[in-house]
């Protein structure tokens, strides 16, 4: 290097690096999260494996000796670029192998995470590692080739573009992923560093040649990132047919298997279903069509809409507590349900009712519910009823900056997947609901009480979300809780102590599932499941605990079992 400018070339590829780094380490995360359903283990491991690496990686760097830094920098970038552009197919097909197998191997029973999920995360987190053992790898390079020109001055350089580089990654993915296709962005990166590894080695060192093994690398490398751009499309197809199989289970037992496993991916995957994934700035919203079955819409891997359970979910949820309560509401809020369906089913009151206010914080959404073909077949052009007024908003903002009241507050929420989920059952937003209530209003949402999330377990000390979420609830001043279920487990809630009348009653709308049966056993196949929910329920405050109370400042994450792998 043999001039000032070279120098601030040099500076801008370390920053350039670590940057490139560090938009992995955040997509890698992200794809974890969404095959796995679990942010915090996701997230904590990445993290913690790729920091660790890095310093690894930075330590082996001191044993390289000087005259062949040069030659390994070429070699650990573009190892670097094939670990960038293969890592999330790598990932899919782990996915899919150890889900069609069940192959649940390494995964300790003692830790509170399925067996399946366990084992894709021990697979695909030397992924990372690797990432994070080529970066500390590149890093050391860099400073001693700093160290070598200007001293202390130029190596303090390279540590501030380090760390620059790191921030820039972090603040790209926080603005413009939601909007880019993951793997496709991994490609693009791919290249980049592919040219900088080659910038480096013949503009900024001076070489003018390759040997024939070097360029044999590079070339075969940059091959595969252009298969992979070419079959990006095929591989996300791919993947999205394995995430959401159903039913299949092909045993491994020896080498011979494998054909079976690759006959299947040959001439069964195709015919398994069909998904359409549309990415919204919040969550990917995936279309899934399964022969005899329909089209299942899954939001961030998770299942939101279902033609076997749609109008049984959404008519308990609706209508259940408005016959709990023993009339109509006249003025409801609707916090998320931006598909339209439980608006839908609210509306076979629309004479009886005055306003209905929806707060749904992703503007696709709301988009695809008034114009998807799925959606409107589904929700009968619910949100353009003129009683419907819509609010773009988080639910949290909403409630702190309303004024309103309302006779009745729904919420139709993701389940409590991650930290960020769980604000949306914390006591801030219920004592927020409480406040927006009238004196004899109801509040009614999913709990994810019930066995298919919690287990068989009738204790509720066993059962440990059932305990916080009602002690939370408890503590936000919503104390008249009366769970029922209906395949699924529902909470009402009424401000004000109600007699509660499980007679069916005639209030103006027509029914597809609710019948009187099912109403009066709602309450009772509640009872009849956590029995001791009333035997052990707080008389006072004084009888809470603090471990058992949701908060924004201090998260109870309970270990929920996904809807699917």
């Amino acid at each position: 290097m043999k001039t000032n400018i070279e120098q601030k070339q040099l500076l801008f590829i370390v920053f350039l690096t670590q940057c490139f780094s560090l938009i992995f380490e955040q997509i890698f995360v992200k794809n974890l999260n969404l095959l796995v359903s679990d942010f915090l283990l996701s997230q904590s491991l990445s993290l913690s494996i790729y920091m660790l690496t890095v310093g690894i990686g930075a330590l082996l760097g001191e044993k390289i000796k000087d005259e062949k830094l040069i030659m390994r920098m070429l070699f650990f970038q573009i190892l670097l670029a094939i670990m960038y552009s293969t890592a999330l197919p790598i990932t899919w097909f782990i996915h899919s192998f150890v889900k069609i197998t069940s192959l649940n191997i390494l995964a300790p029973p003692v830790l509170a995470v399925e067996p399946v999920r366990l084992t894709i995360m021990k697979f695909s987190l030397p992924i990372i590692g690797l990432v994070g053992l080529l970066t500390g790898l590149e890093l050391s390079a860099f400073l001693k080739i700093a160290n070598n020109l200007k001293g202390e001055k130029s190596v303090n350089l390279v540590v501030f573009c380090s760390y620059l580089g790191g921030f820039t990654g972090t603040l790209f993915f926080a603005i413009f992923l939601p909007y880019l296709n993951m793997q496709l962005l991994l490609n693009v990166i791919s290249f980049l560093v592919l040219f900088m590894s080659a910038y480096l080695y013949f503009k900024i060192f001076s070489y003018t040649r390759l040997d024939l093994k070097k360029a044999s690398l590079i070339l075969g490398t940059t091959v595969l990132i252009i298969v992979l751009f070419s079959y990006e499309s095929d591989l996300t197809k791919f993947h999205l047919q394995s995430r959401y199989l159903q039913g299949v289970n092909i045993r491994i037992n020896s080498l011979a298997d494998l054909s079976t496993l690759s006959s299947f991916y040959k001439n069964n995957l195709p015919e398994q279903n069909d998904v359409i994934r549309i990415q919204t700035q919040y969550q990917f919203a995936d279309f899934v069509t399964r022969p005899n079955i329909g089209t299942t819409l899954y939001l961030n891997g998770e299942p939101q809409l279902d033609p076997r359970w749609n109008v049984s979910y959404h008519e308990a949820l609706a209508h259940i507590p408005i016959q709990l309560a023993g009339q109509v509401p006249k003025k409801i809020l609707v916090l998320g349900a931006g598909d339209g369906l439980l608006i839908n089913e609210l509306l076979k009151y629309s004479t009886q009712i005055q306003s209905i206010d929806l707060v749904e914080i992703d503007p696709a959404i709301i988009n695809l519910a008034q114009q998807n073909r799925f959606f409107l077949n589904l929700n009968k052009q619910s949100l353009d009823n003129k009683i419907v007024r819509i609010h773009i908003l988080d639910a949290l903002q909403f409630l702190r900056n309303s004024q309103d009241s309302y006779d009745a507050i729904y919420a139709d929420f993701p389940l409590p997947f991650d930290y960020d989920l769980l604000k949306l059952y914390s006591f801030e937003l219920f004592t927020l609901i409480h406040k927006h209530l009238n004196s004899n209003g109801y509040f009614s949402f999913d709990s994810a009480m019930d066995y298919a999330y919690l287990g068989l377990e009738k204790s509720i000390n066993k059962n440990k979300w059932t305990l916080i979420l009602r002690d939370t609830l408890y503590a936000a001043g919503l104390k008249e809780q009366y769970p029922f279920f209906a395949n699924e487990s529902f909470m009402f809630v009424s401000k004000s102590p109600i007699q509660i009348n499980t007679a069916l009653k005639k209030l103006g709308a027509d029914y597809q599932y609710l019948t009187s049966d099912i109403l009066a056993n709602s309450i009772i196949s509640f009872k009849n499941k956590v029995p001791d929910f009333y035997s052990t329920f707080p008389k006072s405050e004084n009888e809470l605990s603090p471990a058992n109370i949701n908060s924004i400042f201090s998260p109870k994450l309970n270990y929920l079992k996904s809807g699917e792998l």
